[in-house]
């Protein structure tokens, strides 16, 4: 720190300022070009602006994060299925993908409830077009009909006089998006008149 005499202030002596070097009175507390404090209240505010700036971004990382999740899992197909039509002897479902990207159902497993138990069943259901049907987001509905089959030819989900009471049909489509992740939706519908 040098000492000076400037003209100015008359005979008084001067010193520097720590910030913006300008000429100051001696013993001064605050500069009166830029308003710093001169003695050790400069290190506390200059730390406390140091260690205040990371915590005043918190807000914005913990957003960032909380955006990038929702974009994230947002970006993903998702199949949803409704059963249109159940007869004797088809299961028409609805299939419609109302994610961002594609995604495909691979597989079904069709349950016959009896008074909500699964009824064991001698048949095996079949859907008419492939066992796997990519479908695209923003494509217009597409409809898988299921038939049954007992050794390869044509059946009945539920066969005429059967004593089955309080009876459902319950379809379980299974799709995937194309991140590897495999879904089931599972749809019941009660059995036709017999």
């Amino acid at each position: 720190m040098t000492l000076r005499s400037n003209p100015k202030i008359g005979a008084r002596p001067t010193q520097p300022c720590v910030v913006c070097r300008e000429a100051i009175a001696l013993g001064a507390k605050k500069c009166t070009h830029c308003g710093s404090h001169q003695n050790w209240m400069h290190g506390v505010t200059t730390w406390i602006s140091l260690l205040a700036a990371p915590a005043a971004l918190l807000p914005l990382v913990t957003i960032a994060g909380s955006m990038l999740a929702l974009v994230t899992v947002g970006n993903a197909g998702r199949i949803e299925m409704e059963l249109a039509q159940c007869t004797r002897d088809r299961i028409e479902a609805v299939f419609i993908n109302s994610g961002k990207r594609p995604a495909m159902v691979v597989g079904h497993a069709f349950e016959l409830l009896s008074d909500g138990q699964p009824q064991k069943v001698d048949y095996e259901t079949r859907p008419e077009a492939g066992p796997v049907r990519a479908i695209n987001p923003g494509d217009a509905a597409q409809t898988i009909v299921y038939h049954a089959h007992y050794q390869g030819s044509a059946w009945f989900f539920l066969p005429m006089g059967s004593k089955v009471k309080a009876c459902k049909y319950r379809l379980t489509a299974t799709w995937r998006n194309f991140s590897g992740e495999t879904i089931p939706i599972v749809r019941e519908c009660p059995c036709p008149e017999r």
